[in-house]
């Protein structure tokens, strides 16, 4: 199950001590990624497009949190407000066109007429590092992911079939600094600000942040491996909208460090085939893009309520694997795209009725 947490936006015009941005200008065709390996970016951004007008948008924004492997992850309240959202969606779910439905699955996805991402580019911002290797290789992850069948499990939901629709900018890239290592909701929404005043806001923006920086969106609702009674998540999604941008309308995602007892994944009997951190790094960001992409608005787009176990998951919580005794999550291999194989979870499919790496 997953924590939902929701809170109406307030307009942001704080920031962090000694914060500087500076966008990576120019787009290169090819740049070398993890030694003597070289991936190809596209040259050309693809524009953010929702599925419908800003009419849609709730009132009330909120973050989609995905659980740890801790004790304060599993025992998590899900209760208060998210039992009120649950309660008004039960009442408007729309019926998804073309997804057959031959019995009953108690983990499909049901529809509550939200907008989902038609397109978009990711935007990766890296906080307090000079490049993407205090994660791995993010960049060569999400280049892949883009053009992989893996990608195309959301085409169900969204009703596209087009390829490259989710790219990576390389020419978006962001870089912040800032000396605080306990981050708020409020510094995470005040860097995807100053992220968005470099590069623009038509972006899908992944927030990177290095071992050894906690964050919280409540009093007790934190990734925090420091701290294990307020350890809860591992990385979450959002959407928040700043009006001194012209009411900009931003989806996002924070990625802490996830080489952490609590967040890492098992190796598989081969072991890790990118090493731990960067393979517990690209199962977290794909599970979250995947959620961004059919629920960019939490419980407003398609979320499983079919059963109690089920009730408000997203497309990847449905999949995400369970932990081991050494707090490790478990998930499996696979080869995405161009060969390369990645060790991240899968993704639920309706037209399956299960949890799968390819449509």
């Amino acid at each position: 199950m997953c924590l939902y947490v929701f809170n109406r936006y307030r307009l942001l015009l704080l920031g962090i001590a000694a914060l500087t941005v500076t966008a990576m200008l120019g787009s290169p065709a090819v740049r070398a990624q993890g030694g003597d390996r070289e991936v190809a970016f596209a040259d050309a951004e693809v524009p953010f497009q929702l599925s419908d007008d800003a009419a849609s948008v709730p009132d009330s924004l909120g973050y989609h949190i995905l659980p740890a492997n801790t004790e304060a992850g599993k025992n998590a309240p899900l209760n208060g407000p998210v039992g009120q959202v649950k309660t008004q969606a039960g009442a408007s779910v729309k019926p998804g066109a073309g997804l057959a439905q031959p019995g009953f699955f108690p983990a499909d996805l049901s529809y509550f007429g939200g907008l989902w991402v038609k397109s978009g580019s990711s935007a990766n911002i890296y906080y307090n590092c000079a490049d993407q290797s205090c994660w791995g290789n993010p960049e060569g992850f999400l280049t892949d992911l883009a053009a992989s069948k893996f990608i195309h499990v959301v085409d169900q939901y969204i009703g596209s079939k087009a390829n490259n629709r989710y790219p990576l900018s390389l020419a978006s890239t962001v870089h912040l600094s800032g000396g605080s290592s306990s981050l708020t909701s409020t510094d995470i929404e005040s860097m995807v600000h100053q992220a968005v005043v470099q590069v623009g806001a038509g972006h899908i923006f992944h927030l990177f942040l290095p071992q050894g920086v906690d964050v919280c969106v409540g009093t007790d609702i934190c990734y925090s491996p420091d701290n294990p009674s307020t350890f809860v998540f591992c990385a979450y999604h959002a959407a928040v909208t700043f009006q001194d941008l012209g009411g900009a309308l931003v989806a996002y995602t924070v990625e802490p460090y996830q080489d952490e007892t609590g967040c890492v994944l098992a190796p598989n009997a081969k072991g890790y085939p990118n090493g731990a951190l960067a393979d517990s790094t690209n199962s977290a960001l794909s599970h979250e893009l995947f959620e961004t992409i059919t629920d960019p608005f939490p419980l407003s787009g398609w979320v499983a309520v079919n059963s109690l176990p089920e009730q408000g998951n997203e497309i990847g919580d449905v999949c995400h694997g369970p932990g081991n005794d050494s707090r490790q999550v478990i998930a499996p291999s696979y080869v995405l795209a161009r060969g390369h194989t990645y060790q991240t979870q899968l993704e639920y499919s309706n037209a399956r009725h299960a949890c799968v790496v390819a449509p």
